[in-house]
């Protein structure tokens, strides 16, 4: 079963209006999650917008030379929705006096499934610090 979803700018942080240098796929073109789309140029480094689910691009709404921000929709990508692998911890976590434990229920998708929510590639950086969770179990997301 196919799902047609918004192809949508990750939070870029402080940047807005960022240029597009380039157009690395076109209507039609298969890709992977994590593939890169397009990629974007501020004045202090490049980055590719990843793709956030495998799928066929269906449709892209950008040039080379656009300006694009958080949030601006991009295009449509054409997602396989299937069936979906649920990932158990191998180790259980003594939970001590003081600890902060986060308890989460599987939450379905609009097709019935279970999605995972990934961090997506963000480069070389590695144990980044959250700073702020902006959703709570249970809250419907788009």
């Amino acid at each position: 079963m196919a799902n047609l979803k918004d192809i949508v700018i990750p939070d870029l942080g402080d940047f807005e209006d960022v240029e597009v240098i380039e157009i690395l796929v076109a209507p039609g073109d298969s890709v992977a999650r994590e593939d890169g789309l397009i990629t974007l140029e501020t004045d202090k480094a490049t980055m590719d917008v990843p793709a956030s689910d495998a799928g066929v691009v269906a449709s892209l709404d950008v040039n080379v030379g656009d300006k694009v921000s958080s949030g601006h929709v991009i295009g449509k990508m054409e997602i396989e929705i299937g069936d979906t692998v649920v990932v158990t911890p191998a180790i259980e976590a003594e939970v001590g006096q003081g600890d902060t434990t986060v308890v989460a229920t599987p939450a379905t998708s609009p097709a019935g499934g279970l999605k995972t929510i990934a961090v997506p590639d963000i480069g070389e950086f590695e144990d980044v610090d959250i700073i702020e969770v902006q959703v709570a179990v249970g809250d419907s997301v788009a």
